[in-house]
Formats: structure tokens, C-alpha cells, sequence
């Protein structure tokens, strides 16, 4: 007798995926993660994709039914339909607080992504904020350089080189300017308690980089509460476990935890 398999999306590359999913009602494996949905249709209600196009396969449930096909080897995840559905998905979460059962949809699409070495982002944007995680201070030094291009309006040329039209896009969203968030905070008079701090707090990319506000926020909101220490230019691994590796999530968690075992294990913002 054969003995069975379990249904994994990449047999010869485990790495690249999580071995569990944690859900309210206890940690599952992807499989039975993706099995336990009953196609009740409360998540199509709420979801963005489907509410734009329609598309049966743009639903939480469909994503659930595509991947359980793709494990259960009756569809090949290389799929024309599967790749524009992964594409068409936001992470936003809704569909996991509607459904009934709480079934991590989200999740089982970032899986399927892994396995299929899907891009949403481009390669070099990408490359640009991974240095976050893996050479902090190198993309500290970027930032600063790229605001100095873009002041002396040099990022309308740069977007038309390949690779770069991305720049277009990010001329509207981001600031005007760069607000270094130490002169932001000295500005509206927060100071963080780096000595007897007993919380920490870990500033998002664009809470430090690009609205300094939203950590002047937090900051002046948690020291009413206690003594507050800032971790600044830290990655939490969240970039990486969305748009990048998993096992550079993993190496990134890592140095996150020895550092905070090292500081006294504060509660951790």
C-alpha cells in the first residue's frame, strides 16, 4: 500500500510555506484550513475583488475552491484563472471576519502565491524595501537619497526606465517631503524613554518614513501610559511575509526576538 501524503503545495520546497495556520478554533494545516469552508457566500458579501468583477473565482470561496483543487491535484496552480484570482485579492481581511467559521482566506491565497513565485510587486521596488529588513541603515541612506532626486525632479526621468514607471505612481502617494521622524517628534515635544521604558514601540515603515505623524501619534499616546522606548528603522517582518520570503520572515522574526528577550521582554507595540 501506498502510505498517504498530506496536500502540500510544494512537497520538495516545505521552507517556503507555513506548516500550520492558526484560526480561532485552533492551528490547522493548509489542507484543512481550505476544507473547512462550506461556499455560505457570507464572504462574498464584503469582499472588494468580487463586488468589482463578479467573478465567482474572485470570491473568498472561490480562492478556497482554487486552492483546494491545486492540492488535491485536480487543477494545475499555473491556471490563467488562479493567477488573475491571487492577482485580484487585496488581503484585506474582511471575508475572515464575516465567515462564519473565521477560515483565514487571506492566508491560503499568500500560500498560493508562494508556490507559484507570484510578483505583485515590482522587482525593484521590492528589492528597494526588502533592504529594510536585511541592511536597515543601506535603506535609511536610500530614502534620503531618493527625496533628494525627487526634489531636484529628477523621478519623472527615472520612471521611464525600466523597472522604474513605479515612481510615477509613488510621486502622488507619498509627502512632499521627507520629515526625518526624530525632528518630528522633537517638533511636537515627545521624547522616547530609551532607559526605564516599559513598553516598546516599533514604528511601521510608513509611520517612520513618510507620516511621521501617525508615530508621533502613538508614541505621545503610549508614554501617557508608561515609559516608552522607540525602535526605529526595524523591520517586523510583515513586508517579507506579505510580498517576500518566508524564510527571510523567519530570519527577520529571529533577530527580532533575540533583541527583545535582550531588552527584558517589554510588551512590544
Amino acid at each position: 500500500m501506498t502510505p498517504l501524503q498530506k496536500p502540500v503545495f510544494e512537497p520538495l520546497a516545505t521552507q517556503r510555506h507555513l506548516s500550520q495556520i492558526g484560526t480561532p478554533f485552533g492551528a490547522r494545516e493548509i489542507y484543512d484550513s481550505v476544507s473547512f469552508c462550506n461556499r455560505c457566500g457570507c464572504c462574498a458579501q464584503v469582499c472588494p475583488s468580487y463586488l468589482f468583477s463578479g467573478k465567482e473565482t474572485d470570491s473568498p470561496r472561490g480562492r478556497n475552491q482554487l486552492a483546494r483543487l491545486v492540492l488535491e491535484k485536480k487543477l494545475k496552480l499555473t491556471e490563467p484563472a488562479v493567477r488573475e484570482s491571487l492577482q485580484m485579492c487585496t488581503l484585506c481581511g474582511r471575508c475572515a471576519q464575516t465567515c462564519p467559521g473565521k477560515i483565514p482566506t487571506s492566508q491560503h491565497v499568500l500560500e498560493m502565491r508562494r508556490a507559484l513565485h507570484l510578483r505583485v510587486l515590482p522587482r525593484v521596488l521590492q528589492f528597494f524595501i526588502s533592504l529594510r529588513a536585511t541592511h536597515p541603515k543601506h535603506f535609511e541612506k536610500c530614502v534620503c537619497w531618493a527625496f533628494l532626486l525627487r526634489r531636484i525632479k529628477a523621478w519623472p526621468l527615472l520612471s521611464k526606465l525600466p523597472g522604474f514607471a513605479w515612481l510615477s505612481r509613488a510621486n502622488l502617494l507619498l509627502p512632499a517631503r521627507l520629515q526625518p521622524l526624530q525632528k518630528a517628534l522633537a517638533a511636537a515635544g515627545v521624547t522616547p524613554q530609551q532607559a526605564g521604558a516599559q513598553l516598546i514601540y516599533l514604528p511601521s515603515l510608513e509611520a517612520e518614513f513618510f507620516q511621521p505623524e501617525i508615530a508621533v501619534s502613538s508614541l505621545r499616546l503610549l508614554q501617557q501610559k508608561a515609559p516608552t522606548a522607540l525602535w526605529g528603522n526595524t523591520a517586523s517582518g510583515l513586508f517579507s511575509y506579505v510580498y517576500g520570503d518566508l524564510r527571510q520572515t523567519r530570519r527577520t522574526l529571529r533577530r527580532l526576538i533575540t533583541r527583545h528577550r535582550a531588552a527584558g521582554a517589554l510588551p512590544l507595540v
